[in-house]
């Protein structure tokens, strides 16, 4: 992204007016100092732990996204300070796993299952940093920001299970529960330590900055447990679920040109 957006400030930079700056930072004085961002968020996949039993649990990354303000202190300095305010969405969980034939009724030619991609209800993060800039080019700017996160909403529980629907000559149905899990958060709000890099593009109507982001927890986002039961061969299974909250992002922050006013003649 990153690289585009140099494609596109070098043919935007030829309506940028060609005014050398008093100082390396001066330019981010032309902007306001909002911003609306967007960030893809990838987040680490869960982790398990087996009590008992022979079937696995497999987890992968798990796919989300963020929107958000940011205000921006001291814009025109080297060193500032961002406070925002962004609406995410934490998934579940991502897994899958496998039942053999053995171990289902007659119909079944075992099971292959993967979670179905859902999301818990909405959350506020308020992010507050500390951030770094180094001018690099006429209008390219380097930034890294360091700072605490604030999870505010996590207090939703989820309930999820597999069945096996099976149906006789003489229309009798039973239905067999195979899978269950269950999740729920430890505390309703969660803190966290987040580091970002990138690079400011100053054009002609606005900036935009893009930033590698990590975030860390400090505590489980999500924690819970996970069964396989009633199974025709095979013993139950029984482990821990635990989603940690940490990801990487992708962040795009847009920030517009101030309006200059214009003087009539007298």
């Amino acid at each position: 992204m990153s690289f585009i957006l140099i494609i596109v400030y070098s043919f935007s930079y030829a309506q940028v007016s060609k005014e050398e700056p008093k100082n390396d930072f001066e330019i981010f004085s032309k902007y306001g100092k909002w911003g609306f961002s967007i960030m893809p968020v990838v987040y680490k996949k869960g982790t398990t732990t087996k009590d008992y039993g022979s079937i696995s649990l497999n987890t992968q990354p798990m796919y989300s996204f963020q929107i958000g303000v940011q205000r921006h202190f001291w814009r025109s300095k080297e060193w500032g300070l961002i406070i925002g305010a962004n609406i995410g969405w934490i998934p579940f969980g991502n897994y899958s796993f496998s039942l053999k034939k053995e171990d289902t009724p007659e119909g079944f030619d075992g099971v292959d299952e993967k979670s179905i991609f859902g999301f818990s209800q909405p959350y506020i993060f308020i992010p507050i940093s500390v951030e770094y800039k180094k001018r690099i080019a006429s209008n390219i700017f380097f930034n890294m920001n360091v700072g605490l996160g604030i999870n505010v909403g996590i207090n939703s529980f989820e309930e999820g299970f597999t069945s096996l629907i099976t149906e006789d000559s003489e229309g009798i149905i039973e239905e067999r529960e195979v899978f269950r899990y269950y999740l729920s958060t430890p505390d309703g709000i969660q803190y966290s330590a987040t580091i970002s890099s990138g690079m400011y593009f100053s054009l002609k109507n606005f900036m935009i900055r893009t930033n590698i982001v990590y975030n860390k927890n400090f505590k489980n986002l999500w924690e819970g447990e996970y069964q396989f039961g009633n199974l025709l061969v095979s013993d139950p299974t029984r482990g821990d679920y635990f989603v940690s909250g940490d990801y990487f992002g992708l962040s795009t922050t847009v920030f517009f040109k101030k309006r200059t006013k214009k003087r009539k003649n007298k």
